[in-house]
């Protein structure tokens, strides 16, 4: 595989973390794909931004497991 072929690999990625929505704290857990690490960080917080209102300062990844080594 090139390194171009890789860069655009998409990969499962699963996420776990707390987010603080209408003052408390609740835990989250996503699976979705991504390219790369830095990609699903992203993605992640589009989708909590997008889904819950939460903002990225707001948001507390503690697990981000995936990718092109699993």
């Amino acid at each position: 595989m090139t390194k171009k072929e890789k860069r655009k690999a998409l990969h499962e990625y699963d996420a776990a973390g707390t987010m603080m929505e209408a003052g408390q704290a609740k835990k989250f857990t996503r699976s979705f794909q991504a390219y790369n690490e830095a990609h699903a960080k992203e993605i992640l917080y589009a989708l909590l931004g997008s889904g819950h209102r939460v903002k990225r300062r707001h948001i507390v990844i503690e697990r981000l497991s995936g990718g092109e080594g699993s």
